[in-house]
């Protein structure tokens, strides 16, 4: 036995030191993210990651679009104007439902995507790209796995 048992529910040392270098990490990184995102005069990386969201699946809800990037309606809401503003988003009409409406992304939207929020995209994947690409897809399933987790935990 190298140590002292650990019975469930219980935090070991080890576990408590892991935890606060992968909390440090993600803090560094999103640090790191945030001053390379505020360079680009075009738009910060909130906007970003919300119509990155929007692009990537069929058009939704706001209420959608705020549970999917874990934030607040009233963020989302001021997110949307922003991009409506811009004609990077327009609303539609939701089929299922005549009183709402559907955000979805406009032709200006998906160029802006190309050209504001690809290159960011673009230094994450370059300095990954040493990585096998089994590691990276790991690595994402493993991200993935350690945000629901933390969701559950902190609901």
């Amino acid at each position: 036995m190298t140590g002292p048992e650990i019975r469930p529910g219980e935090l070991g040392v080890d576990d408590l030191a892991v935890a606060d270098r992968i909390a440090c990490q993600v803090a560094v990184l999103t640090r790191i993210v945030q001053r390379r995102y505020a360079r680009s005069a075009d738009f910060g990386p909130a906007i970003c990651h919300a119509l990155s969201h929007l692009a990537r699946g069929a058009p939704q809800r706001a209420g959608s679009l705020a549970e999917a990037l874990c934030t607040d309606p009233s963020t989302v809401s001021r997110q949307v104007a922003a991009l409506l503003r811009r004609g990077l988003i327009e609303r539609c009409a939701d089929p299922s439902d005549g009183r709402a409406s559907l955000l979805a992304v406009t032709p200006a939207g998906y160029a802006a995507l190309e050209h504001s929020c690809r290159p960011k995209v673009e230094i994450i994947a370059d300095t990954l790209a040493g990585w096998p690409i089994e590691d990276r897809r790991e690595f994402v399933s493993l991200l993935a796995e350690l945000i629901s987790a933390y969701q559950r935990q902190t609901r």
